[in-house]
């Protein structure tokens, strides 16, 4: 079904489970989705045709769910299988299914873009300063947020194949955000009551 009607699973045993979330049963396995590797995160496309895998080795899969075949595999480190990322790997689909956001142990290049339909490198973002851990799409427009080790959460805009950067449009440390949540909290909590 292509209607929002599943769910799937990670597993530290290499496998993905997709389940019918009416029912609650296991509709489809995938064993060893990335050669038995420990499967970090799983991502549907908008409308479920698709399904994005990644592992702690680096390497993201998308795969055809109604086949429940891999269509490709991509490796977060451009393409150096001796790089592992560091902790756990999330990636992304962008809305329209042309790109897959990786995260990298590489410090040069923290995430990656691949063509969705070829598996080709297409472009980086560039403006972490260390490790990136998770990648999340927007559903809607070619924005993306990133988390990294440097403490950063990024917001990029206006994502595109073939380029060397993107614009970011907001920085915040994580201090910073928690500084303005406790302040807003303070606030609220001052307010007389009514």
């Amino acid at each position: 079904p292509l209607d929002n009607s599943l769910l799937a699973t990670a597993s530290g045993d290499g496998s993905v489970r997709l389940f019918d979330a009416t029912s609650g049963g296991c509709v489809r396995t995938l064993t060893a989705a990335h050669d038995g590797a420990p499967v970090d995160s799983v991502a549907f496309s908008r409308n479920q045709r698709y399904l994005l895998t990644s592992a702690r080795t680096g390497d993201t899969a998308l795969w055809d769910v109604r086949a429940g075949a891999k269509l490709l595999s991509v490796h977060a480190n451009g393409g150096r299988a001796d790089a592992a990322v560091r902790g756990p790997c999330c990636a992304a689909l962008s809305p329209d299914e042309s790109l897959i956001m990786t995260p990298s142990s590489d410090k040069g290049s923290p995430v990656q873009l691949w063509c969705a339909r070829t598996g080709r490198h297409a472009g980086r973002l560039v403006g972490h300063n260390s490790f990136v851990c998770h990648v999340a799409c927007s559903q809607t427009s070619y924005a993306a947020a990133t988390v990294s080790y440097d403490n950063r959460t990024r917001f990029w805009m206006d994502i595109e194949a073939d380029q060397a950067g993107a614009k970011a449009a907001v920085s915040a440390t994580v201090a910073h955000v928690r500084q303005l949540q406790q302040q807003q909290q303070q606030q609220q909590s001052q307010a007389p009551l009514q």
